[in-house]
């Protein structure tokens, strides 16, 4: 099967553009991470509901409405981003850049355990060597620090679990994340409020910096749309192994510009992590490989 280039392309830049996103929310400084936080809220829901009605899909969301399910698991997931976004910046402000990063990597061992836990799927040999791993590597960092990493746990779990219950809704990217923020928008707006009321700035002193406020809501829409569209288009091995570009340039900014400590502690917890996708990488790859061909035979 041959790769789809243009998926390519638009999953390279998705990734890289994720990659790069600490940069964008470190812009904001000392402004309130939970100010950001609502801002984008606000902003992705005008810009998402601005691209709904420009391309005339509020047709798709119809089906959501006619069942108290959809309706009860979008507002689980709803919860569940905007829980992940606001521990995302927070993370970012309080440079623990590093410990957010850990989190994404560790997401697809996350919904590995998921899966084990929730769906009863039989974990493959080196599924369980990965988690194996993976729980070697956080017990280091508990015993050591004396603290659980909550918030690499936290952004792993908000994140597999969004991801896996946004499977079981019947709806493209855009309409859903359009939903999503819509659900969520009057926590942004009474949270600016409340802001504001409190004597606190709801926007920054500089313009420049309220229009690169403002475009939190493409910066944040434009990248999960191109992934949807390129996830539709290529395999799941590619998919799988590009993911790990995100995490990786999130991991050379924390470590090379905003030069984050790294204690041996969270190293160790790295390393162990890393080869814990190690063999849920090559798992995937054998697991994929060996039922391609079987369809092949079987066809």
């Amino acid at each position: 099967m041959q790769t789809d280039k243009k998926a390519l392309i638009i999953c390279l830049g998705t990734f890289v553009i994720w990659g790069i996103l600490p940069l964008y929310w470190n812009l904001f400084g000392t402004f309130s991470a939970f100010a950001v936080w609502c801002h984008r809220i606000i902003w992705s829901c005008v810009f998402t509901t601005a691209l709904m009605t420009f391309s005339k899909r509020w047709k798709e969301i119809i089906p959501i409405f006619q069942k108290k399910k959809n309706l009860i698991l979008l507002f689980i997931c709803s919860s569940l981003i905007g829980s992940n976004w606001l521990l995302y910046i927070y993370a970012i402000q309080e440079k623990q850049l590093l410990q957010s990063t850990l989190g994404l990597y560790m997401s697809p061992l996350v919904n590995v355990l998921i899966a084990c836990l929730f769906f009863k799927q039989k974990l493959r040999r080196l599924q369980i060597l990965a988690l194996i791993f993976a729980s070697i590597g956080v017990s280091i960092q508990t015993i050591q620090v004396g603290a659980i990493p909550w918030i690499s746990i936290t952004i792993a779990v908000t994140f597999s679990l969004y991801g896996v219950l946004r499977k079981f809704l019947p709806i493209e990217a855009l309409p859903s994340i359009t939903i999503e923020t819509i659900m969520i928008l009057p926590f942004a707006l009474l949270g600016l409020f409340f802001t504001s009321m409190e004597g606190q700035n709801i926007f920054l002193p500089q313009l420049s910096l309220n229009i690169w406020l403002v475009s939190a809501g493409i910066i944040t829409s434009i990248p999960l749309i191109g992934y949807t569209f390129a996830a539709k288009r290529l395999n799941l091995i590619t998919l799988g192994l590009l993911q790990y570009i995100t995490p990786t340039i999130s991991f050379l900014i924390g470590v090379l510009i905003f030069k984050e400590h790294i204690s041996n502690s969270m190293l160790l917890m790295f390393i162990f992590i890393w080869l814990g996708l190690f063999f849920y990488s090559l798992e995937n790859i054998y697991y994929i490989k060996k039922h391609s061909r079987r369809f092949s035979q079987d066809t």
